[in-house]
Parts: structure tokens; sequence; C-alpha cells
């Protein structure tokens, strides 16, 4: 009898142990189950208030630190071209078209310089910066068809056309990227929006520089640039002329090709244009502007 208890009693115990060891390990694994899904859930909390953040509208100052490292990207593919008086002339040109228009001033102002290419093309930031390659301004043959070039390229920047871009593309990349591959900077000036974006936002120039912007912005871009020239005293019709020199110019292989609708169907939309608006005379006579094209072509 006391040899059945004794055996009874190391049975139980061996079951015990057994079952502590069991448990033991449950709870061991359930716990690793229980910190990963916290980490699950901490990275999908942090995403969806990236998300949030990422779809906020920018600043100035945000428009501004994207707009200059994306300035930074178009300067690396291509050099700038230095040639003061000209830059000076571009510039003074663009002065003239924003001055009256409905966003005179930005964050750091607008600024027109050249790229060091004959490829025909021009691209801008939303920081302000235009750039215009040589080919296309060797392409123009007066001043009004050169400020059509300029006035569409700050028709982007007011219209908030790459600022949209931007937004788009960091909130489609904050789903897909991690707090850890974001490169943080020390400028203080720069918002935390900013600083937490800016990594992920530059892959928009890239599609920029090789897409470009949609359709209907260019054509937008064109209409709007209608109304800058009207009220810097230029004519708008030269953009139609330029328009057709571009579309004269056309292989189907340049960059400009590749990232603008075609000049014929921008060119019979700006014509539409004309016939509908009662633009103004140009304030200067066309002689005078080609006397100052002329002095620095």
């Amino acid at each position: 009898m006391k040899k059945s208890v004794v055996l009874l009693s190391g049975l139980l115990i061996l079951a015990s142990l057994s079952m502590t060891s069991c448990l033991t390990l449950n709870i061991f694994e359930l716990d690793s189950e229980i910190k990963q899904f916290d980490r699950d859930v901490k990275m999908i909390s942090n995403t969806v208030e990236t998300v949030k953040v990422a779809s906020q509208e920018l600043t100035p100052e945000d428009e501004y630190y994207l707009g200059r490292s994306a300035a930074a990207t178009i300067i690396s593919s291509d050099s700038l071209y230095n040639n003061s008086a000209k830059v000076r002339y571009l510039n003074k040109i663009c002065g003239a078209l924003t001055i009256y228009s409905e966003k005179p001033y930005l964050y750091k102002g607008y600024k027109v310089a050249i790229l060091n290419t004959y490829d025909i093309n021009a691209i801008s930031t939303p920081a302000g910066h235009i750039f215009i390659s040589k080919g296309l301004l060797d392409a123009v043959q007066n001043e009004d068809e050169l400020a059509a070039v300029i006035a569409h390229e700050i028709a982007h920047i007011q219209l908030n056309h790459s600022s949209e871009a931007i937004r788009t593309a960091r909130t489609v990349n904050a789903v897909t990227t991690t707090m850890s591959t974001i490169d943080h900077f020390s400028n203080k000036d720069i918002s935390d929006e900013t600083e937490m974006f800016l990594g992920m936002s530059m892959g928009f120039v890239q599609v920029l520089i090789e897409k470009g912007f949609s359709s209907e912005q260019e054509l937008e871009a064109d209409k709007y640039a209608l109304t800058l020239m009207n009220n810097a005293g230029y004519d708008p019709k030269a953009m139609a002329n330029m328009l057709s020199i571009l579309k004269d110019k056309q292989t189907g292989s340049t960059t400009f090709d590749k990232t603008h609708p075609s000049p014929k169907t921008r060119l019979d939309r700006v014509n539409k244009e004309l016939k509908k608006q009662p633009f103004a005379s140009s304030t200067s006579t066309p002689a005078d502007r080609q006397k100052r094209f002329d002095s620095y072509k």
C-alpha cells in the first residue's frame, strides 16, 4: 500500500513537472508572439501617422527645401551654363512676368538658370528654380517667345503642380518606406514634415525628369501662361509661335518630346484660348523687345 502511494506520488510529480515545462514553453512562445504583434502594431501605427503627415499641405519652407534638393538633382544631370549677362536678362523677364501675377513672391524668390545642354527642354521646381536648356534658348526667335517659355514654367510653380507631385510621391512612399531609411537634416529651419519626407519625396524628381507633368497640367500651364504674358505686356500670341517652332523641331527623341504633350495638341488648345480671351496689346513695341533679345542672343 505504501509502495503504491509512493509510486502514485512520483507519477504525479513527474506529470506536474511535465505540464510545467510545457506551460513554460507555451508562455515563452506566446510572449514572443505578443512582442512581435506589438512591434507590428507600432509599425502600422507609425505608417498611418506617416501617411497622414505626408498628405498635408506643404509650407513655403517645405517647398523651398524640397525644391532646392530637386534643383541639385537636375544640375547633377546637366551642368549650368555660366553666362551672367544672359542669366540676368532671363531673370528680368521672369521678374516682369511674376510681379503682375497672383503670386509675385516666393519664400526665396524666383530664379532662372541655363542648363548647358542642346537638348530642348525646360523644367521648374516648387522652390522657384526655372531651368532652360541652351537648345531651347537657341530655338526661340524673340523676347516674347522666350517670355512664353518662362511664363509656362512660372505657371507650373504658381499652380502648385510640383507640390502636388511631391505630395503624391511621398504619400505612396510613406506606406512602403520605414522611418529608418530616412536621412535626417540638421537645419533647424526645416519643418518636421520636410525633414521626415525629404528623402522619400525626391523620388518625384526622377519621375518629373523622365515623364514630366500630366498632359492636363501642361495644358493648364499654357493657358495660365497666356495671362501672365498679357499682364506683363508681352504678346500672348508668341506662345503659339513658340509651340509652332517646337512642332517643327519635334523628333520624338528630345526630353521635351518625352515630358510634354505633342506641340500640335498644345498649339490647338492655345489657339482656342487666344480666340476666347480679349488680351490687351503689348506695352512695348516688338522692335524694342527684339533689340534687347538680339543683344543677349
